[in-house]
């Protein structure tokens, strides 16, 4: 009987297991498709969406304020390493390149407190932070993971989209400035 019992805990524990791995791989092919579509939302060649953030002084900032120059769309937060140890490198580019580049350091959701006792820690000189805090603007350009950099040549068209953390001398070859 103890045998039968065994038997029976076996194939009903392998039939729930086998339907949390179906159950996951479906969602999964889900999600993978869902990022696939991501990849699509805004792809190079395509005009950037404009948007009007404000700075961290409470002054309007617009995308299209910058058409003359690139841009660099940055979209990072206070407790990701990745971003903090990147902001160097925007800073870096925007203090070297100031007549051909705009970094655009939008927050991805974080209140005004929180960014300005973060900023009144750090030394950077001329970098403009602006405030998504409800991630209207990360939502339009699809942000699903930061730092996400969005690249915008001169006439307000996508160069490219890179998630993750940049060297500095990645940031420069995008925009063919070295």
């Amino acid at each position: 009987m103890n045998l039968l019992k065994n038997k029976k805990r076996k194939i009903i524990i392998a039939g729930l297991l086998v339907i949390v791995f179906a159950g996951g791989f479906l969602i999964g092919q889900n999600l993978f498709a869902e990022d696939n579509d991501i990849e699509k939302g805004i792809e190079p060649g395509q005009l950037a969406p404009d948007f009007t953030l404000m700075n961290l002084d409470g002054e309007e900032v617009s995308l299209s304020d910058y058409r003359d120059k690139y841009v660099l769309i940055n979209f990072w937060t206070t407790w990701c390493p990745n971003c903090l140890a990147e902001l160097p490198h925007l800073e870096d580019l925007q203090n070297n390149y100031p007549d051909d580049v705009r970094v655009l350091a939008v927050n991805f959701g974080e209140n005004q407190a929180t960014i300005n006792e973060f900023m009144a820690d750090m030394e950077f000189e001329d970098f403009m932070v602006l405030l998504d805090e409800d991630q209207a603007v990360g939502r339009e350009y699809l942000v699903r993971g930061v730092p996400t950099n969005m690249f915008i040549d001169r006439d307000g068209t996508v160069i490219d989209r890179i998630v993750g953390y940049m060297e500095y001398e990645d940031l420069i070859a995008i925009f063919e400035l070295n």
